[in-house]
């Protein structure tokens, strides 16, 4: 599980960086970058089912949206990143998200906003309470969430500090009313 989680994670960052050389001298007056980020979290599915996991993968400046002069430029920022979500009720499961943010930039300043959307890919998904009396495979998460992601960060020279916060939309386990929810503190480099 963990080879093919390393596997999906060099060949989304092979990716964007094979496009980043392609388009480099494009790019290279327009402060558009590709970023390498990776971190911590610590992910909430109810009033108290905290658990820590980890996060990583790739985002990518694609387009300035505008130009405000002195008040910086909005960019499209999507991504892809590869990450843990756990509960007490399901062992650790494997995600990956899909973000699109609008990423509002001054000097070193970023604010980020957009949704996302997480698939789950691998892990025990399986509601082991469930399975027992119905004598079936009952599975507890759901393996699509939907939501919205905002945060800051800071960058110094190629260097990314980050930290932002996602709210899912969809209910992602049985066992609770609401979405979940996670605080993400990231590292990134800029390439």
């Amino acid at each position: 599980m963990k080879k093919l989680a390393f596997i999906v994670a060099v060949l989304a960052l092979g990716t964007f960086a094979q496009e980043q050389e392609k388009s480099k001298e494009e790019n290279a007056n327009d402060g558009i970058a590709l970023g390498i980020r990776g971190g911590v979290h610590i992910m909430s599915m109810g009033t108290f089912d905290l658990s820590v996991g980890w996060h990583l993968g790739a985002v990518r400046d694609v387009m300035k949206l505008a130009d405000l002069e002195m008040f910086g430029s909005i960019y499209l920022q999507p991504g892809v990143l590869f990450f843990t979500k756990n509960s007490w009720f399901d062992t650790k499961t494997y995600w990956i998200e899909f973000p699109i943010l609008a990423s509002w930039k001054h000097n070193r300043y970023r604010v980020n906003i957009g949704p996302y959307v997480n698939l789950g890919l691998l892990g025990d998904f399986e509601d082991k309470a469930a399975t027992a009396i119905s004598g079936q495979r009952e599975e507890s998460m759901n393996r699509f969430d939907l939501g919205l992601s905002f945060g800051t960060s800071y960058e110094l020279w190629r260097f990314w500090l980050g930290a932002s916060y996602n709210y899912g939309f969809i209910k992602v386990s049985d066992y609770h009313d609401s979405g979940s929810a996670s605080y993400r503190l990231t590292l990134g480099f800029n390439l």
